[in-house]
């Protein structure tokens, strides 16, 4: 028989014939994909291991450990530590507080994560916020400073969360970021020129803590909050090319004026991401730190973020959905080969 100048044979070893062509060519089709699976997966990057690192982090229950009540970290100022959380502040004027890790960071790419509460009795005017700090300067020798807990010209980076609106124009809390040289000073009109980077984001007054994750990986800062309590972090500030010495400490701080609020801290989890980092290899141990590009984007309300690149997965999950199907194919044709192999032409 013909139809569409193809010629179908009905003899009975024709049809064998063409199934085990079929058959075969499937085969070899299924093992092509099962080795370009393997191949693809083989290429992706290796995951590298990533550890909390208990000398830069803390959480509760807090208790006296080898004559702090906070292992690895100094406090000053009005911090109390409760067994609870850290209060950096009161919710009273004229307050500033400071944690201070007294292990000198010597890990190149890291993300911090903090679990904080900001609240108070006022409603208009309040103030001023936390500040997160990666800082060479010595809050245990120098004090509780004016910029969130840290002196005026401190040289590392500064992540403040700030809760007063000094220039009145309703843009707080803000969550802004600065790369300090040892020499400029706070921008006291909200860091408007001193910022490297900000969004804004409302996380006073929020009936769960909050968490803030700061990353630097291979010369990349980002800040993304979880204002949910659920996990969901949503991107507020990229920076490219930063470069951040190696042997700064860790901390966190805060300071009240005429306003005030209650600044309390639950938990500072460091955890060291591993590799290298091209900015710090070989560069000069007492160089300023600095940033050379910045990209800001507005976070007011949260939203769900994907946890990270989804096309590797995608892709091997097709291939493998792909390979079943030829397997399912060959089986349906060799039963079939095996069926018109029994019958009668």
């Amino acid at each position: 028989a013909e139809y569409m100048g193809i010629h179908f044979s009905h003899s009975r070893s024709s049809a064998l014939a063409w199934m085990h062509s079929l058959s075969a060519t499937l085969a070899v089709m299924g093992v092509a994909l099962v080795l370009g699976a393997l191949g693809f997966v083989s290429k992706q990057p290796a995951q590298i291991a990533r550890y909390t690192h208990a000398a830069h982090s803390f959480e509760a229950p807090f208790h006296s450990a080898g004559g702090s009540a906070i292992r690895f970290w100094d406090y000053g100022g009005s911090t109390v530590v409760t067994t609870t959380f850290i209060r950096l502040t009161p919710d009273k004027p004229s307050r500033a507080g400071f944690v201070y890790n007294v292990d000198a960071c010597v890990v190149h790419n890291w993300e911090v994560t903090v679990e904080f509460k900001i609240h108070g009795a006022l409603k208009k005017s309040f103030g001023d916020g936390i500040g997160f700090f990666y800082i060479k300067d010595d809050l245990p020798k120098i004090g509780a400073g004016p910029v969130f807990g840290a002196p005026d010209r401190f040289t590392g980076l500064g992540v403040f969360l700030d809760t007063f609106d000094n220039n009145n124009d309703k843009r707080t809390p803000l969550v802004q970021v600065m790369i300090g040289d040892g020499a400029t000073p706070y921008d006291r009109s909200d860091g408007f020129r001193t910022k490297a980077g900000e969004c804004t984001a409302q996380y006073r007054s929020l009936a769960h803590p909050t968490r803030m994750r700061v990353t630097y990986d291979k010369g990349v800062l980002s800040v993304a909050m979880d204002l949910k309590g659920a996990g969901e972090f949503v991107d507020c500030v990229v920076l490219e090319d930063v470069d951040l010495p190696l042997g700064y400490h860790f901390a966190l701080g805060s300071v009240t004026g005429d306003v005030h609020d209650t600044h309390d801290i639950y938990a500072f989890h460091l955890v060291a991401l591993g590799g290298t980092n091209p900015l710090q290899d070989g560069a000069e141990p007492n160089r300023v730190p600095a940033v050379k590009d910045a990209h800001t984007d507005t976070a007011g309300a949260p939203k769900a973020l994907g946890g990270g690149d989804g096309s590797s997965t995608f892709w091997v999950v097709l291939i493998v959905i792909l390979v079943l199907a030829l397997v399912a194919m060959i089986g349906y044709v060799l039963s079939l080969s095996w069926r018109t192999s029994r019958k009668r032409f």
